[in-house]
C-alpha cells in the first residue's frame, strides 16, 4: 500500500548548470530512500551543449515548460538567487497539474537524506495542505551569526524545504504565492523582504491545515546547529536523540570545508563533532558529482545575447523604474545594451547614465554623498563612477567609456579630482573648521598606515576599528556614518592634502 502511494509522490528542485553536482547528490539520496519517487530538476539556465539529460538520475525540465507571465521579462527582473527561488510555485503547480502525483516534496540542492521523509508523507496522507520547517527550534544567544535577529529578517521558515499535497486550498495558495513572487522575490533587507521566505510567514494564517515540522532531525543546518547536537550512534546519525533525517548544506563550499558555511561565523569544521564526518562525506559526493567541472559554468540568464554581463544594479533598475523597463522592449535580453549608457534627462556633460542613476538609488550612502547626481553633484559623482564606483558594481567598461570620455572632454580633469573638489565642499558644509581639520589627520594617518601596511602588524580589521574610534570624539553622532562611508569610499585612493 505505502509502495502504491510512493509512485504518486514527486520530489523537485531547481538549479544553474553550476549547480548540477548538487542536484545529482541529492537525487542519489532521495533514489536511496525513496526508489519509487518521480524526481524532477528545473534548469534555470540553457542546457549545455554537452549535457546529456538522459544520464541522470533525475528528469530534467527546461524552464520553458513553466507557464510563467512574460518568462523574458521576468528573468531578466531577477539575480540568479532571485529567480530560482521566484519560479518556484510555478514549478510546484506545473508537477500537480502535469503529472499524477498526489504530493510534492521540494527540496534544495543543497540537502542530502538520511533517512526517510516518513513523517512528512503521513502529515500529507492525513490531508494537511503543506508542511513546513522552522528556522529556530531554539535560542541563539551569543553574539556569532546569524542572530535570531537575522533569523527574523530572512523568514521564520526555510523554503529549503517545502512540501504540499492536493486540498481544496492548494490552487488558491499557489495562486496567491505566485501573485507575491512575479514582482516582489526580492534580497531587500530594507523593505523586510528575502526571496519567497518572508511570504510564506503569512501562510499558517491564511490557509487552514499548514503543518509546522520540529522535529530535530528535519532542516539540520548552520542556523539551529547551535541547539541541535549530532551524535554517530550504532543506529545511525542521531540529533538530540531523533534519527537525522536530511541536512541541508547551505553555504558550504566543497573546496573549502572548514568555513562550514558563508553564512555563518559560529562555527569551524573542528567544533562541529560528529556533524563534522556528515560535512566531509557530503563534500566527497558532490566532487565526485562534478562539482569542480560545473561549479564554472555562467548561467545564460547573466548575459545580454551580445554576451555583455548584466550588473546586478541593472536589474534593480529595471524592477523600479518604468521608463527602464519599457526601454528594451519584449526581449531585455535581445535588445543592444548600450541603451544603459543613454542620460535618463538632457544630455549634459559629463553624462550620467541610466545605469549609474540604478546605482545611485540602489545605495544609501551614494545618496547621501552626491544628493544631487543631475544638478551640483553630477561632475564628481560621473568621477567617482569612473574612478571607483564602476569598480565595486563589477560594471563591464562598454558602460564606463562614455562616461571617462565625457569627463575627458572637460578642461583639467584628472582622475578623482573633482571627487577632491567635491569631498572638501562636504567638509566645509557639515563640519566646523576644527572637526574638519581632525578628520584630514585620521585620513591622512589611514593613509600612510595602508602604504607602509602597517595593518599587518595589527590583529582583525585594523580600518573598522580606526575609523569607528577616530571618528567619534570630534564628529557629531548624525554625521558619523556618513564621514565613515565617505573615508571608505576615497580614503584610499590617493594621499591627501597635508591638513
Amino acid at each position: 500500500m505505502r509502495q502504491a502511494k510512493d509512485a504518486n509522490i514527486a520530489v523537485c528542485t531547481i538549479v544553474a548548470n553550476n549547480y548540477l553536482a548538487y542536484a545529482r547528490t541529492l537525487m542519489q539520496s532521495v533514489a536511496q530512500w525513496h526508489p519509487d519517487w518521480s524526481r524532477y530538476v528545473l534548469l534555470v539556465d540553457r542546457p549545455r551543449p554537452d549535457y546529456q539529460p538522459d544520464a541522470e538520475p533525475f528528469r530534467t525540465l527546461p524552464l520553458e515548460t513553466l507557464n510563467l507571465p512574460e518568462p523574458k521579462r521576468f528573468c531578466f527582473r531577477y539575480t540568479l538567487l532571485e529567480l530560482s527561488t521566484a519560479v518556484k510555485p510555478w514549478l510546484l503547480e506545473w508537477l500537480f497539474d502535469h503529472t499524477p502525483c498526489q504530493q510534492v516534496v521540494y527540496l534544495d540542492p543543497d540537502i542530502r537524506l538520511y533517512r526517510p521523509l516518513g513523517e512528512v508523507t503521513e502529515r500529507l496522507d492525513a490531508g494537511q495542505l503543506m508542511v513546513l520547517t522552522p528556522h529556530l527550534t531554539g535560542r541563539l544567544d551569543d553574539k556569532h551569526k546569524p542572530r535570531e535577529k537575522d533569523i527574523l529578517v530572512a523568514g521564520s521558515y526555510n523554503l529549503g524545504f517545502i512540501a504540499l499535497g492536493r486540498h481544496p486550498e492548494l490552487p488558491h495558495f499557489l495562486r496567491w504565492w505566485q501573485e507575491k513572487l512575479e514582482y516582489d522575490c526580492r534580497v531587500a533587507w530594507d523593505e523586510g523582504l528575502f526571496v519567497d521566505q518572508r511570504w510564506v510567514d503569512l501562510a499558517p494564517g491564511m490557509f487552514s491545515d499548514v503543518s509546522i515540522l520540529r522535529h530535530p532531525g528535519y532542516n539540520v543546518a548552520y542556523w539551529n546547529l547551535a541547539h541541535r547536537r549530532v551524535e554517530r550512534t550504532p543506529r545511525g546519525y542521531e540529533v538530540n536523540g531523533q534519527p537525522l533525517t536530511f541536512f541541508h548544506f547551505s553555504g558550504l563550499d566543497p573546496l573549502a570545508p572548514q568555513l562550514v558555511s558563508k553564512h555563518q561565523d559560529r562555527f569551524q569544521l573542528s567544533d562541529l563533532g560528529a556533524a563534522a564526518d556528515l560535512v566531509l562525506d557530503y563534500c566527497r559526493a558532490v566532487l565526485a558529482n562534478g562539482y569542480e567541472t560545473c561549479r564554472s559554468w555562467p548561467c545564460a540568464y547573466g548575459f545580454f545575447d551580445d554576451g555583455t554581463p548584466i550588473p546586478d544594479c541593472v536589474r534593480l533598475a529595471y524592477r523600479r523604474d518604468e521608463a527602464t523597463r519599457a526601454r528594451p522592449g519584449d526581449d531585455p535580453f535581445a535588445e543592444k545594451p548600450l541603451w544603459l549608457n543613454e542620460p535618463p534627462g538632457p544630455a549634459l556633460e559629463p553624462l550620467v547614465s541610466r545605469l549609474m542613476m540604478a546605482v545611485w538609488r540602489r545605495w544609501e550612502h551614494l545618496q547621501n554623498l552626491f544628493p544631487d547626481p543631475l544638478g551640483l553633484s553630477r561632475r564628481p559623482f560621473a568621477d567617482w563612477y569612473v574612478c571607483r564606483g564602476a569598480w565595486e558594481e563589477h560594471i563591464p567598461d562598454e558602460f564606463v567609456s562614455p562616461v571617462l570620455q565625457s569627463l575627458r572632454r572637460l578642461r583639467h580633469y584628472a582622475p578623482g579630482a573633482f571627487v577632491r573638489e567635491h569631498r572638501a565642499l562636504r567638509e566645509s558644509e557639515l563640519l566646523s573648521p576644527l572637526q574638519a581639520r581632525a578628520l584630514r589627520l585620521v585620513r591622512r594617518a589611514v593613509w600612510w598606515s595602508r602604504r607602509l601596511r602597517l595593518h599587518r602588524l595589527l590583529p582583525g580589521d585594523p580600518w573598522r576599528t580606526w575609523l569607528k574610534r577616530g571618528i567619534k570624539p570630534f564628529v557629531p553622532k548624525k554625521l558619523r556614518s556618513w564621514v565613515r562611508e565617505e573615508m571608505r569610499l576615497y580614503g584610499d585612493a590617493r594621499p591627501p592634502a597635508a591638513a
